[in-house]
């Protein structure tokens, strides 16, 4: 894929999709390892910008799930 689209003008960066919840204690360490391995293979790939699209929650009353989520600053 890289060798057939690597050129192309769409292929501005890499897009990794963060699907998932937060993690904490343990399983945060795993996932910020997971998706810096994950950076670093693109990188080495294609030295093309990587994004990384994160979980995010609107539900601030819980009327939907009850799921742990960050502020941000």
């Amino acid at each position: 894929m890289l060798e057939r689209y690597s050129e192309h003008p769409s292929f501005a960066y890499w897009y990794l999709g963060y699907e998932i919840y937060l993690r904490w204690d343990t399983q945060a360490q795993r996932i910020r390892e997971l998706y810096k391995t994950l950076t670093d293979i693109c990188h080495t790939a294609s030295n093309k910008p990587v994004t990384l699209s994160p979980f995010f929650m609107l539900d601030r009353h819980l009327e939907t799930q009850d799921f742990i989520f960050a502020e941000s600053d």
